[in-house]
């Protein structure tokens, strides 16, 4: 999912979360502003949640389908 980023959104993402950056150290590291680093953190962060909202939407879907098959299964094998 971090992979799918932009490149500077997970540059920044990783630095700051995962190496522990403070956003002047990453500002001066990529030669961008303060600003832009914290902009380009919040929408890595925005773009990641949504990912793993739409992953669970899409889990949720397969495992009620998967529940579904095994009712109608079951009602099946019960009503022969």
């Amino acid at each position: 999912m971090i992979d799918s980023l932009p490149e500077q959104h997970r540059l920044v993402f990783n630095l700051h979360v995962l190496d522990g950056y403070k956003h002047h150290e990453i500002a001066e590291k990529l030669d961008i502003s303060v600003g832009t680093s914290k902009s380009s953190l919040s929408r890595a962060r925005k773009k990641a949640q949504q990912s793993l909202l739409q992953k669970s939407k899409e889990k949720s879907v397969v495992e009620v389908r998967r529940y579904s098959w095994l009712l109608l299964l079951f009602l099946r094998l019960n009503l022969v």
